[in-house]
């Protein structure tokens, strides 16, 4: 799985292995079911979560969190952090 860096041809390359216990994919998937990702970045994720059982778990978990901030008044949100 790629993840981040870059080779000759400027294409990310880090690989991360599937099931590991240094799987960088995790801290990507929060972003990943809000939307907040590159479509690059989207493919590598769904990539991943096909061979990695550890994060498919976790994204099924989060992803009632676009529903539940949905729910919270934009007002309730506060200043925008510059």
């Amino acid at each position: 799985m790629v993840l981040a860096g870059e080779s000759a041809g400027g294409a990310v390359t880090r690989t991360v292995p599937a099931d590991g216990p240094g799987c960088r994919a995790r801290f990507l998937l929060g972003a990943y079911v809000l939307g907040g990702l590159s479509e690059q970045e989207e493919v590598v994720v769904e990539a991943h979560l096909s061979r990695c059982a550890r994060c498919r778990v976790e994204c099924e978990e989060l992803a009632c969190m676009p529903g539940w901030l949905n729910l919270i008044p934009p007002d309730e949100f506060g200043e925008p952090i510059a």
